[in-house]
C-alpha cells in the first residue's frame, strides 16, 4: 500500500512539473513582433485591441542574443504606451513584441501594492 501511495505521489508531481513546463514554453511563444518608433530615448507602440502584454527585448551581443529587460501587462484596451528606454541602448538594438495572452488574470496587477506592516504576538512579521 505504502508503496502504491509513493508511485502515485511522483506520478502527480510529474505531471504537475510537465503542465508547469508547458505553460511557460507556450506562454513564451506567443508573442510576436510589434512596429514602434523612436522618440528620442522612448519607443512610442500602437497598442491593438486584446492585446494583453508588451515585451521589450535588448540585443546583448552576438554571445548573448536577445535578453527581456521589461514585460508591461495590459487590460487589453487599445491605445498608445510610451516606454522610456535607457540612453545607453541603441534603438537599432530594440525588440518590442506583444502577445494576446497573459498567464494571469489582469486583476492580479492592479489593485493595491502597499500594505501595513503586522506582527503577530511573538513579534514576527505575518
Amino acid at each position: 500500500m505504502e508503496k502504491n501511495m509513493k508511485g502515485i505521489i511522483l506520478l502527480m508531481i510529474f505531471f504537475s512539473l510537465s503542465a508547469i513546463l508547458l505553460i511557460s514554453v507556450s506562454a513564451d511563444s506567443v508573442f510576436s513582433p510589434v512596429q514602434f518608433r523612436a522618440d528620442k530615448q522612448a519607443v512610442m507602440i500602437n497598442v491593438e485591441e486584446g492585446t494583453r502584454r508588451i515585451r521589450v527585448q535588448i540585443h546583448e551581443g552576438h554571445d548573448i542574443g536577445w535578453q527581456t529587460r521589461s514585460i508591461t501587462h495590459l487590460d487589453g484596451r487599445t491605445g498608445h504606451l510610451k516606454l522610456r528606454v535607457p540612453d545607453s541602448i541603441p534603438i537599432s538594438s530594440i525588440r518590442i513584441e506583444a502577445s494576446k495572452t497573459d498567464p494571469f488574470p489582469n486583476s492580479l496587477y492592479t489593485g493595491e501594492t502597499s500594505f501595513s506592516e503586522t506582527a503577530d504576538e511573538q513579534g514576527s512579521n505575518i
